[in-house]
């Protein structure tokens, strides 16, 4: 038996790493309005009215935070950094009380162009953020400090085996012994220190959808659709001989909420003939579980791949960096001991 893990922006979080969107946008606000003479009076008001919340980049208070982008977007006259997709994100921010994907919301606005007069501008603006997550995941990854649990995981990882990253950071690199296991990472995405234009940051777009887009006649419709951009490397194609290779597979998924941005790729491998079972490790309670399974589905399509995932008294809860032992027990006993060497 093979495996193969799914790493996901979960794992980066189980470390205490602000990697979520949201950390990321409201440290974006904070960068350019809150320094800068003719905004200062404005976030003071801001932080006098949530109690130094801003400072601290804390997004967990939905309520809080819409109401802190609110009086932001009404203030936006003043903004410096023009970039009307930021200000897509922030709305829809405001409206759901929650952060989207930003892939998904940029694929929306491609095609249907509420705010924007070219597909051109659309993809500056993305390049802009691009750019700035980049920059703001360098910093942040500074104060990676490693957990017990994650060693002994990746431990039991082999030579045969595969580990697929769809993080831009080298968290899951810094468990890795450099002598065997680096050939064995696949960075799908891109990763922080590669040239940003190798960076990849867009959407799954399906079959259909790619084709009207490049009905349209116009490259720059296409310019940042994921399975056009996998080509341009070879990281797909390694995934791709991973799975002919002979041998049954066993999945195991860190973090990964496996929502419909990585579903074209993630289809490839729940429902390939080799994949005989699926193990994901959620966040928290079952209502994370659930709605991870519910997205696994929607990705296979398919009934008879779906009984490939363990239900959740065999799977596990992700350990955290400050986390119950009972966690770490569930971890070690579902997950590390589960993984039979393939080498």
């Amino acid at each position: 038996m093979r495996n193969l893990v799914i790493i996901g922006n979960g794992f980066d979080l189980a470390h205490d790493l602000k990697t979520s969107y949201g950390d990321f946008i409201a440290w974006l606000i904070k960068k350019y309005w809150g320094k800068r003479d003719s905004e200062k009076k404005f976030f003071d008001y801001l932080d006098a009215k949530n109690t130094g919340y801003l400072n601290e980049y804390n997004v967990e208070d939905l309520e809080k935070t819409a109401d802190i982008i609110n009086e932001f977007l009404k203030y936006k006259k003043h903004i410096p950094f023009k970039n009307n997709f930021l200000e897509t994100i922030l709305s829809d921010y405001t409206k759901n009380k929650n952060w989207c994907d930003i892939e998904e919301l940029y694929f929306n606005e491609l095609t249907s162009f509420t705010r924007f007069t070219t597909p051109e501008k659309l993809n500056e603006d993305l390049f802009k953020i691009k750019e700035e997550l980049i920059n703001y995941l360098k910093e942040e990854k500074k104060k990676l400090k490693h957990l017990q649990i994650y060693s002994e995981f990746f431990e039991k990882i082999g030579m045969n085996d595969i580990i697929l990253n769809f993080n831009y950071t080298n968290t899951v690199k810094s468990y890795l012994n450099p002598d065997s296991h680096f050939h064995n990472l696949i960075h799908i995405h891109g990763n922080l220190y590669n040239h940003i234009d190798n960076v990849i940051f867009g959407y799954a777009a399906s079959h259909e959808s790619k084709k009207k887009l490049i009905d349209r006649k116009d490259p720059e419709y296409t310019k940042n659709i994921k399975p056009f951009l996998y080509n341009l490397d070879s990281n797909e194609r390694k995934l791709l001989d991973f799975l002919a290779i002979d041998g049954d597979i066993n999945v195991i998924i860190l973090g990964h909420s496996c929502g419909d941005s990585d579903k074209l790729i993630l289809q490839q491998i729940f429902t390939h003939s080799k994949v005989k079972s699926i193990k994901t490790c959620y966040y928290e309670n079952k209502e994370h579980y659930f709605q991870q399974q519910i997205n696994i589905y929607k990705i296979m399509d398919n009934e008879a791949c779906f009984s490939r995932l363990f239900p959740i008294t065999s799977s596990s809860r992700m350990p955290q960096k400050v986390t119950d032992e009972s966690i770490k027990e569930e971890f070690k006993k579902n997950i590390i001991d589960f993984i039979k060497p393939s080498n």
